[in-house]
């Protein structure tokens, strides 16, 4: 099964189940729905925002690491000696 039929399954589950509950909380962007949530809905939403968070900051460290990399090799191959 590729990727995008899995999230599109995904996408499709109810809301009525607890994976389709689940889901529903973590993909939620309405800042006055995320307000009523009760303790284990915030729970959730929290903890995936956590997750998605230290995830952001590790890709965004071997980016920022690569660009730096590259910028010194070009400055090697391009610099007068």
């Amino acid at each position: 099964m590729s990727w995008s039929e899995f999230c599109s399954l995904l996408s499709g589950l109810m809301a009525d189940t607890p994976l389709g509950q689940v889901v529903a909380i973590r993909a939620e962007k309405d800042i006055k729905v995320i307000k009523k949530f009760n303790k284990e809905q915030k729970r959730i939403y929290d903890q995936w925002k956590l997750g998605r968070m230290k995830k952001c900051k590790k890709d965004k460290k071997a980016y920022m690491d690569y660009w730096l990399m590259l910028q010194q090799e070009f400055k090697k191959a391009f610099s007068k000696q």
